[in-house]
């Protein structure tokens, strides 16, 4: 679970890496990434000893949660888009972990998270509030 918290951080803060350079196909990825460990933050919540792959959601995540990945955004390859879509994942994606992370006694990475916000931020701050 501390991987799969510490890799979010990692990955939400590179958008603005491939900005940088113009790479928004790779943002893409990232997106594809975040929405990724989403689920499998979702699976990890599961009571179940054996949860079984991602073949088959449906079946083990409420309708709810399928509502929220189903409506996740898949941006195309550009700026505007790939940052509204990391920040909406993140947002999503936030609150149950920090609440996982606390159920386990996990430490939550609290300077990685301010870092990755006041990098964000510098970058994209007048084009979009960093909140989560």
């Amino acid at each position: 679970m501390r991987h799969l918290i510490e890799e979010f951080f990692r990955v939400i803060g590179l958008p603005h890496v491939v900005a940088g350079r113009g790479e928004y196909y790779t943002a893409v990825a990232g997106t594809c990434q975040l929405r990724d460990q989403l689920t499998a933050l979702m699976l990890e919540e599961l009571t179940l000893p054996d949860a079984g792959g991602a073949l088959h959601l449906s079946r083990l995540l409420s309708p709810e949660q399928m509502e929220i990945l189903e409506a996740l955004p898949l941006p195309k390859p550009n700026r505007a888009e790939v940052i509204v879509a990391h920040v909406g994942i993140a947002q999503v994606f936030l609150p149950p972990a920090r609440a996982l992370a606390a159920r386990l006694d996990l430490e939550w990475p609290s300077a990685f998270e301010a870092a990755t916000r006041r990098v964000l931020a510098g970058h994209f701050g007048a084009e979009i509030e960093i909140r989560w």
